[in-house]
């Protein structure tokens, strides 16, 4: 049994030192991944900017076999993610410094569908209401 809880000590160990790796590499590369490369259009200077996020998660557990007839089983795992969305562009020229702002047009429309449905139900709630006090 001791071997056990040295190996399942290990693995947290492991996985601790895993994710505190991630976690370096994604900090050291933030500032690249949030303004990309510049680049120059005619006699502007052209640099996109992006929104990243990132996500990680790990976990594990253990369950306690019967006594004396089965050992004790453990699992577990991890997972992560990322995501680089365009919000704006930076033009630098001449005439000075302006941020354009990419608009998410499909956004804009699911708000949209979202506020005129919300609208429907509460007038499809509160007009029954409104007819029986006529």
């Amino acid at each position: 049994m001791p071997t056990r809880g040295r190996a399942r000590g290990n693995d947290n160990v492991a996985i601790r030192e895993l994710l505190e790796s991630i976690g370096e590499r994604v900090g050291r590369a933030g500032v690249s991944m949030v303004f990309g490369e510049p680049r120059v259009v005619g006699t502007r200077t052209v640099i996109p900017v992006a929104s990243v996020s990132f996500g990680f998660g790990a976990g594990g557990g253990e369950s306690a076999g019967d006594e004396g007839e089965q050992p004790t089983s453990s699992g577990g795992g991890g997972g992560g993610g990322g995501k680089a969305t365009p919000v704006a562009i930076i033009e630098v020229s001449d005439e000075g410094t302006h941020v354009l702002p990419i608009v998410d047009i499909t956004r804009i429309r699911l708000a949209g569908f979202a506020c005129l449905a919300l609208g429907l139900w509460v007038l499809g709630r509160a007009l029954p209401r409104i007819m029986r006090h006529r």
